[in-house]
């Protein structure tokens, strides 16, 4: 593991252990990405990732992932307008990384040998 992210590691688990960041039942989950994204090494794709499911927070768009960016590529020719999604964009980010993993693992091409019998 690359040092830095090491530190960074670190430096979360203690603002855990200190309460500088909460993350229990209950937490705010605005205040909870500020005060991921004051952590040097935490970005914004880490602290949206953090609030959607260590939080559980049902609105987070993840926009920059990779992923969710190919499958919307792969789904229209437009791009579409998240904040129609809202207060579920969790939800649509998820579906969308499932749309790629069904896509892509079907895209394998099966060997003769591979093919189930009956």
């Amino acid at each position: 593991m690359p040092g830095s992210r090491r530190d960074t590691l670190r430096r979360f688990a203690n603002s855990v252990a200190d309460g500088t960041v909460t993350l229990g039942p209950g937490a705010d989950p605005d205040v909870a990405r500020a005060s991921l994204l004051d952590l040097k090494g935490v970005g914004p794709w880490t602290a949206d990732y953090i609030v959607m499911r260590g939080l559980s927070h049902p609105d987070v768009f993840l926009g920059s992932d990779l992923g969710v960016r190919h499958a919307i590529d792969r789904l229209t020719d437009s791009v579409p307008d998240p904040s129609r999604w809202a207060p579920w964009r969790s939800y649509a980010v998820h579906h969308l990384w499932a749309d790629l993993t069904v896509h892509s693992a079907s895209s394998v091409p099966i060997e003769p040998s591979q093919e189930p019998t009956s």
